[in-house]
């Protein structure tokens, strides 16, 4: 039988040298924010287009 190779052991990672933590979380952060809000700004252009062009479709049927 062989013997399975023994893996060396992954050094714990030291977070105290991470300085640049804070920054990238407040970067995620702010992206989000930023992706909601134009998210709600294209749903309410969205919905104000549609508003227009069914408007305009009822006004051109004939009664």
């Amino acid at each position: 039988m062989k013997r399975k190779k023994e893996k060396p052991r992954k050094e714990e990672f030291d977070w105290s040298k991470v300085r640049e933590e804070p920054f990238i979380i407040a970067v995620i952060l702010f992206t989000e924010v930023i992706c909601a809000l134009s998210q709600v700004i294209v749903g309410l252009l969205f919905d104000d287009i549609c508003s227009v062009l069914f408007r305009r479709v009822r006004k051109k049927k004939p009664d």
